[in-house]
């Protein structure tokens, strides 16, 4: 998917919104699904759409300075807010910073349920906007970068287990009053590990030992997404919504549905991977047709397969067909006896003198 980072910034930006929009007009779904479910926190809100927007300008595919630092002034205010917030709450139990930021949100409209921010969202805004900053700190130390990583894997790890959490029905945990994550906060700070991945360029470990331009590692990120999809919803539909008595029935129609969601995606990543090879191809046949150096293929025992034009005008032969009519073992080299020993040579960067339709040799490069 084209640009797919700065779609993600763009959903954390409308996830904080929808929330805000919840809260603001009392609208459960846009903010905790279900009265079961812990609501997601305003401040909670205001910093996805902080850190959505500085991610979103960072993945743009062009901007300037004036972009670059109003995207480190958004990422120092989110640093700033969380600090705030984690000094109040360890400092000051009555959570005095954040009431006044409720209150004066609902100083607009009148807002029944007080929900405050939970310390671990704190902790992992804060390592988001910290591992912003350092990154566009340049050159990168190596201190910086160990850091960078580490939040990484503290952020993707937490918000992966409460998504697991909330998938398997978990109510004894997800329901801790304080030491707990939302389930809409959970998919927005999932989604910013992700955009911290990206920032990184996946080169972090495991993903770095695996070559990313390889067919095999496009298979795997193209499969494993809808693989990890059906296990999450089969999961989530089992816990929430199916009686025991259907399991089987479900488990069949879900293996159904991921074989299907397999075939297409297989047919669309076979398309996408032919449409690559064909501009490769159409690539070196562009470089090798337009070069002004003769180039040509043989096979081991000296039949041409293919020339460019600039080796027929070269050997001064009227066409290609006339010139993959000679038999490069019988007599074409000024030295014969070099070609005899071609796959040596091809292991080196060898000079042999090549003749032309009349006799006179010229130089060749295997």
């Amino acid at each position: 998917m084209k640009n797919l980072p700065l779609k993600l910034a763009l959903f954390v930006i409308g996830l904080g919104l929808l929330s805000l929009i919840g809260w603001y007009y009392t609208i459960p779904i846009l903010t905790h699904i279900s009265s079961k479910y812990l609501p997601i926190a305003l401040l909670s809100s205001v910093l996805f759409i902080f850190s959505g927007s500085f991610y979103s300008i960072y993945f743009l595919p062009t901007k300037n300075k004036f972009l670059i630092s109003i995207a480190n002034s958004l990422a120092s205010i989110s640093l700033v807010i969380t600090v705030i917030a984690g000094i109040d709450f360890i400092f000051i139990p009555q959570g005095n910073f954040e009431t006044i930021f409720y209150n004066w949100f609902s100083s607009f409209k009148s807002v029944e349920n007080n929900e405050l921010i939970s310390p671990i969202s704190i902790a992992l805004f804060f390592g988001s906007s910290l591992s912003f900053l350092l990154y566009q700190l340049k050159p990168i130390k190596q201190q910086q970068l160990f850091f960078i990583k580490m939040f990484f894997y503290i952020e993707f790890i937490i918000s992966c287990g409460f998504l697991l959490v909330y998938i398997e029905n978990i109510s004894s945990f997800y329901l801790n009053d304080v030491y707990s994550l939302a389930f809409p906060t959970s998919i927005g700070l999932f989604i910013l590990s992700i955009l911290h991945l990206f920032m990184l360029k996946f080169q972090i470990w495991p993903l770095n030992i695996v070559d990313q331009n390889s067919i095999q590692s496009k298979l795997v990120r193209s499969f494993l997404p809808i693989i990890l999809f059906f296990i999450i919803i089969g999961n989530a539909i089992e816990s929430h919504l199916i009686a025991e008595n259907s399991e089987n029935f479900t488990n069949s129609l879900l293996l159904f549905i991921l074989i299907v969601l397999i075939v297409v995606s297989y047919q669309i990543i076979s398309k996408n991977l032919e449409k690559e090879l064909n501009e490769t191809k159409s690539l070196y046949k562009s470089l090798f047709d337009n070069s002004s150096i003769g180039l040509y293929q043989t096979t081991p025992k000296g039949k041409i397969i293919s020339a460019n034009p600039a080796l027929i005008k070269m050997l001064e032969f009227d066409s290609l067909e006339d010139l993959m009519q000679r038999d490069l073992s019988q007599g074409s080299y000024v030295n014969q006896k070099k070609e005899k020993n071609l796959k040596l040579y091809l292991q080196h960067k060898t000079k042999l003198q090549i003749l032309n339709r009349n006799g006179i040799p010229k130089k060749a490069i295997l």
